[in-house]
């Protein structure tokens, strides 16, 4: 398995650890491997995409040639890529643990836009945007007392706003 030198890692971006030996930590990310490769087959249906975990796994999703291949490389960014793709996939490229290794970035966004809307990945991402409004409402409460806390926090008004 080749070593990661940070070469295709943006500028300032830190390698994390990657240090996973308690049976708990593993039975989760076998989980999200799981998940990952269900998502992905549904999803990657023109175009070929290889996907190296953390782990050592290997998947691929997809049919044709050349593939595009990423390297994860921290468990966790799996978990925030299936919890929500459309943002923790800029994240994990921007901070480091997500690296295109044969290709550009715009080769695997344009292999994502070219199957949006696609086989089964277009129900899935339904099911996506509505578990996102359904939570939204938990996520941003804001009751008036921390409404208070937060304008006089931010703008260092008075109470009176």
């Amino acid at each position: 398995m080749p070593q990661d030198t940070g070469a295709d890692r943006p500028e300032g971006a830190t390698t994390p650890s990657l240090a996973e030996d308690r049976p708990l930590h593993r039975a989760g990310s076998d989980l999200a491997a799981f998940l990952l490769r269900r998502l992905l087959s549904a999803v990657i249906r023109q175009g070929t995409l290889q996907v190296l975990l953390p782990q050592g796994n290997r998947m691929e999703a997809g049919s044709g040639d050349p593939p595009i291949r990423v390297r994860i490389l921290h468990p966790a960014t799996v978990w925030r890529i299936l919890r929500n793709p459309d943002l923790a996939l800029g994240e994990a490229y921007m901070d480091g643990t997500l690296v295109v290794e044969n290709a550009g970035i715009y080769d695997l966004i344009a292999l994502a836009m070219q199957n949006i809307g696609l086989g089964d990945g277009a129900g899935l991402m339904k099911v996506q945007a509505a578990l996102l409004y359904l939570t939204r409402r938990l996520a941003q409460n804001n009751p008036l007392r921390k409404s208070r806390r937060n304008v006089a926090h931010h703008y260092d008004l008075s109470h009176r706003l």
